[in-house]
């Protein structure tokens, strides 16, 4: 039987000894919130689930920065002092999974360059997976969906006359540039393919001039693999 009292700690009474015994209440980790990710942080550190495919459970420690590929030499690393480790294989044979945090749908994640606070895993929850043969058209539809941030089955489903009208056109718009491209000369190829950054004229564009204050341009660097700016 379980009574709380005003101090808010549970007790819990053992009828059969008549023995109160108090309950410890553990706090959730902050990783396992549902907006951990939306939600900004002191620290640039995380600790991850990882779920092995030999079925051992790994928490691991990285930096939000980190990218897939070093999480998963991070992970082999610290698998080694984990059961079971001979069962898995070099780590090129697997790759990361996750439900994504804002659609709520089940990815594999194919890019291992893509940086941690990108890919967002719900509840910081990464599965390990055997890596198997998929189509091009397949990761095409993925990174799609990553990028719209809805599953494309969703618009498959949808039935409205305006937007498949749009598609419709705007298929056939692609198809029209695509085969004018094809009749391009081997010059007009080159100039459509790598354009050039020199400007045809020496005047200040409207759009950069828009931009400039007080005479200057503010130029923004971003460091690779960083949210530094």
């Amino acid at each position: 039987m379980n009574h709380s009292n005003n101090s808010g700690m549970n007790h819990y009474i053992d009828d059969s000894m008549n023995i109160t015994k108090p309950i410890m209440m553990v706090e959730i980790p902050e990783t396992l919130s549902y907006d951990y990710w939306f939600t900004k942080r002191a620290s640039d550190f995380v600790e991850l689930t990882c779920l092995l495919p030999n079925g051992v459970v790994v928490p691991l420690e990285t930096n939000r920065n980190s990218t897939l590929a070093e999480i998963k030499d991070e992970l082999w690393d610290e698998a080694i002092k984990y059961p079971l480790q001979v069962q898995l294989n070099n780590s090129e044979s697997y790759l990361f999974s996750c439900i994504n945090s804002t659609n709520a749908e089940a990815i594999e994640l194919r890019d291992e360059s893509r940086r941690l606070c990108d890919v967002k895993p719900f509840c910081s929850v990464l599965k390990v997976i055997k890596q198997l043969s998929k189509k091009t058209e397949e990761h095409l539809d993925s990174d799609i969906s990553l990028l719209i941030g809805k599953g494309l089955h969703e618009f498959d489903s949808l039935q409205n006359t305006e937007v498949n009208d749009f598609r419709k056109k705007s298929r056939v718009l692609g198809e029209e540039i695509a085969l004018a491209r094809m009749n391009y000369s081997w010059e007009e190829k080159v100039r459509y393919q790598y354009p050039s950054r020199l400007s045809t004229s020496d005047d200040i564009p409207k759009t950069v001039l828009d931009k400039i204050k007080d005479g200057n341009i503010v130029l923004v660097t971003k460091f690779e693999h960083t949210e530094v700016r």
